[in-house]
C-alpha cells in the first residue's frame, strides 16, 4: 500500500512499482488508507509519507500493523535526516525524498 498526498509523487511511485511487478494499492490520505486496509487481504508493505493530512505516517503505520501484524513498514520523508535523528528503532527505515526510481525499488526490496 502506497500512501502519499502529493499527486505527482504518488502517481510516479505507483507506476514505477507496478512496472516492477508489484501490486500497488494507492491512498492519498491516512483516512483513505485505513478504510482500504480494513477490507484487504494481508498487506506486505506500507510505504507512507511521514507527514500526511490528519494523521502522521508513524501513527498510520501503528494502526495498519494492528490490522495486518506482518506488514513491513517503509516511511518516506523530505526531512529524512531529522526523521533518522529522532527515530529510536521503531520504523527506522526511511526513504529520503526526492528519490530516484532505482532508490525506490531498492528500498522496497530491502523492506520486504
Amino acid at each position: 500500500m502506497l500512501v502519499e498526498d502529493e499527486p505527482f509523487v504518488c502517481d510516479v511511485s505507483a507506476e514505477v512499482l507496478q512496472l516492477a511487478g508489484y501490486r500497488v494499492i494507492v491512498a492519498q490520505s491516512a483516512d483513505d488508507a485505513l478504510q482500504l486496509c480494513r477490507g484487504l487481504e494481508p498487506i506486505d508493505l506500507l510505504l507512507a509519507d511521514i507527514i500526511l493530512p490528519g494523521m502522521s505516517g508513524r501513527d498510520l503505520a501503528r494502526t495498519v500493523a494492528s490490522f495486518h501484524p506482518r506488514v513491513r513498514i517503509l516511511l518516506m520523508s523530505g526531512y529524512a535526516h531529522q526523521f533518522l535523528h529522532e527515530q529510536s528503532g521503531e520504523y527506522s527505515q526511511c526513504l529520503a525524498k526526492p528519490f530516484s526510481m532505482q532508490t525506490l525499488l531498492a528500498k522496497v526490496r530491502e523492506a520486504l
